[in-house]
């Protein structure tokens, strides 16, 4: 699974940055994080993906998408797939009225282009996650 954070624009959205983090495992299996940091004048949206520190033997891994998104008023945060709004997952609002979190997990053989879009009264902007292939090497 090849893990790849592209730019996408929205309403006064501009890219911060691309970022990865490399670790090993108790058994030396190398995994990366990927972070992408997209702000606008009324506010942030951070995107990341977790791909999975164990795979058992016959179960398919897992990735964790996370979207956060700060600013107010309150916002929405929606994920689609292929036009498609994306239903599973948990939405957590933090301590803090303007800051809301969204968790979506899903099976990799899921490949495709996922949208995280963060809105409210004042702005909308999205970030696109693409999971393709088998992961041979971190790019």
């Amino acid at each position: 699974m090849v893990v790849r954070l592209k730019r996408n624009t929205g309403t006064d959205t501009a890219a911060e940055g691309i970022y990865r983090c490399s670790i090993n495992d108790a058994e030396s299996t190398p995994h990366s994080i990927y972070v992408g940091l997209y702000t606008s004048g009324r506010g942030q949206i951070m995107l990341s993906t977790l791909p999975p520190h164990s795979i058992t033997s016959g179960a398919s891994p897992q990735f964790t998408l996370t979207c956060i998104s700060t600013g107010g008023p309150a916002t929405t945060v929606t994920w689609t797939r292929d036009s498609t709004t994306v239903t599973q997952g948990t939405q957590t609002v933090l301590n803090d009225p303007v800051t809301a979190k969204y968790t979506h997990t899903l099976n990799v053989t899921t490949a495709g282009d996922y949208i995280c879009t963060v809105s409210n009264i004042a702005f909308s902007a999205s970030a696109t996650i693409s999971l393709e292939g088998i992961l041979l090497l971190c790019v």
